[in-house]
């Protein structure tokens, strides 16, 4: 009995055999996680793309609602938002503007989100609504964001590009 309690105490780590198999066991599961945290990470920018769109659409909307004489012409802006605070807001400055997040197939030619109002050519029709513009927008079918020239007013339903 005391050879064998000498025996392990004289042993007392790991073999190489062993470390290795641990290692190779870790890189598999790197290797297998790996993909699915892209995926995960591609889908977060995809949501920022909508709230993006959806943003801009509701802040023009807002400014049409207070004040509709400044858009009696024509009036567009481009979807900004504050590096501090992450707010959202209106401005005539390219520069400043929200780009698409998404790295997907056509999102590296969206460019800046930019956003207009086609005012109403009737004046005594209530029931017609001004036709927002947006240059960008997001597919949820097809996963891209891509330039348009046109968006819903409106969000829709199914699925179909970014409102």
């Amino acid at each position: 009995m005391e050879k064998l309690k000498a025996k392990l105490k004289k042993q007392g780590g790991f073999t190489m055999v062993e470390l290795l198999i641990v290692v190779a066991i870790i890189a598999i599961l790197v290797a297998v996680s790996i993909p699915m945290m892209s995926s995960a990470l591609e889908k977060s920018r995809h949501a920022v793309d909508q709230a993006n769109i959806r943003s801009a659409i509701g802040l023009i909307s807002v400014a049409y609602t207070t004040n509709p004489d400044d858009f009696k012409d024509g009036k567009s802006y481009y979807y900004c938002v504050d590096k501090d605070t992450h707010q959202g807001y209106l401005s005539e400055d390219s520069d400043e503007a929200a780009i698409a997040d998404c790295t997907c197939n056509n999102a590296s030619s969206a460019g800046p989100l930019f956003v207009g109002l086609e005012p109403l050519t009737t004046g005594n029709d209530i029931s017609a609504k001004p036709e927002i513009k947006v240059s960008w927008t997001f597919n949820e079918e097809t996963g891209t964001a891509k330039n348009s020239t046109n968006a819903p007013t409106e969000p829709s339903s199914g699925s179909g590009s970014g409102g």
